[in-house]
């Protein structure tokens, strides 16, 4: 099962792909966060080339409390998975992203060597990506 996985940020929306098994991850592309209508225009261009099943869409939720509950940017993240549903008719599913930016940021200092700010603002969005992706195949492949 071919799943696209997207991390939703307000500068920046960082994209990831699964194999057509469903079973490892890998880091797509980054676009630029311009607007609803510009962002479904994007995606459209990933759906027709990836042929996903599923798009996931990180959900940011509340850190204090364990991710039990949802965040004013859940909402937004919520309202643009909708809005992909809607328009892409492409299934849309939510995973908890708790993390996965400052874990992606340290996988790139820490195991690609990269200490440049530009360049890693330049790949944590799609390496955040491929992790939520990443996490959302381990959990299906456990049945939880």
């Amino acid at each position: 099962m071919k799943i696209l996985c997207l991390d939703y940020g307000l500068k920046r929306i960082g994209v990831a792909a699964s194999d057509p098994s469903g079973t490892i991850s890998y880091p797509l592309t980054v676009f630029a966060n311009k607007g609803l209508n510009n962002n479904l225009k994007v995606v459209e261009i990933l759906v027709v080339e990836q042929k996903p099943e599923i798009i996931l869409l990180g959900l940011p939720l509340d850190t204090r409390n364990y991710g039990k509950t949802e965040t004013p940017m859940s909402q937004v993240v919520k309202e643009f998975g909708r809005n992909i549903q809607e328009n892409l008719g492409v299934s849309v599913e939510f995973h908890d992203e708790r993390y996965s930016s400052a874990e992606a940021e340290e996988h790139i200092k820490v195991n690609l060597g990269i200490t440049k700010r530009e360049k890693i603002k330049e790949l944590v969005d799609k390496i955040a990506a491929s992790m939520i992706l990443n996490s959302y195949l381990n959990k299906v492949k456990q049945g939880v």
